[in-house]
């Protein structure tokens, strides 16, 4: 399943902790598009490299089951000047 939400929260010693919560799904729209654009090449590539053993569609699956597999995704940076500075970024 596609990653839906983004969650980015920068929190600092002393002070609140600002939270974003970014809806991916407006962009799958967007990426669902371009793909639909890039098929037809991949498909014109597929057919000309096809026996240099290069495959296009394959590149392209693999580029989709990457987004696929970022879901669940964690990410914390501390700085590492001890000013208390802290980033957090989760996919959900």
């Amino acid at each position: 399943m596609f990653p839906s939400v983004v969650n980015i929260a920068i929190a600092r010693e002393n002070a609140r902790t600002f939270r974003l919560w970014l809806p991916v799904i407006i962009l799958w729209p967007v990426l669902l598009l371009c793909i639909i654009l890039i098929a037809p090449l991949a498909l014109l590539a597929e057919i000309f490299l096809f026996r240099t053993g290069i495959r296009p569609f394959a590149l392209l699956m693999a580029s989709l089951q990457i987004l696929v597999c970022l879901r669940g995704i964690k990410v914390d940076v501390v700085s590492k000047f001890g000013n208390g500075n802290n980033f957090n970024f989760t996919i959900i």
